[in-house]
């Protein structure tokens, strides 16, 4: 665990928290404050534990936030993902910046995994995959770049609740011969 990181885990997950990786309140409030407008909950999935193109998905990802920007002009944007500063959970934060709210949703598992700066975590269940309603019932959107198993039931769930969902094929790489 890194230096600063505490945690209670039990039966029902995280039941403590005590770890300095929120913006501070003075930035989350300046994003909150710079209008009135109705907010949409973007959900991004995609690869966490593969090998991809990383910058193949940054530009993916970039084009599917401006399509959600210009499918949702009047509205500001909060980007929900996992939690995690890996794969496409942390492309998607970085990409939103300093611009728009950034929620981590995750299991208990995520713990032992450096996490993303975010404004709000939300941490569900002890195993991977026991966030995934509570993610999926969360969002109004979601983008979709790649992605293994998990992602695909995510993807069904939210189309069959009839939520726009932005898909972008991105295939993993080959494990070289030195890895």
């Amino acid at each position: 665990m890194a230096i600063g990181q505490q945690f209670v885990k039990g039966s029902l997950g995280v039941l403590d928290c005590t770890r300095q990786l929120f913006r501070s309140p003075e930035a989350s409030l300046r994003i909150l404050e710079r209008g009135d407008k109705p907010r949409i909950r973007v959900g991004v999935v995609g690869y966490s534990g593969q090998r991809f193109d990383e910058d193949a998905a940054r530009e993916l990802l970039r084009k599917a936030y401006a399509a959600v920007r210009k499918d949702y002009p009047d509205q500001d944007l909060t980007v929900v993902s996992g939690l995690t500063k890996l794969g496409i959970p942390k492309i998607a934060y970085e990409e939103a910046g300093e611009h728009w709210l950034a929620e981590g949703v995750a299991s208990g598992q995520a713990i032992d995994f450096p996490w993303s700066t975010v404004d709000r975590i939300r941490i569900v269940g002890d195993n991977w995959g026991d966030e995934s309603d509570t993610f999926v019932h969360g969002i109004d959107v979601l983008i979709r770049i790649g992605g293994g198993e998990q992602t695909r039931a995510e993807v069904l769930a939210v189309k069959r609740l009839g939520k726009p969902v932005y898909e972008h094929r991105l295939p993993t790489l080959e494990a070289s011969a030195d890895s």
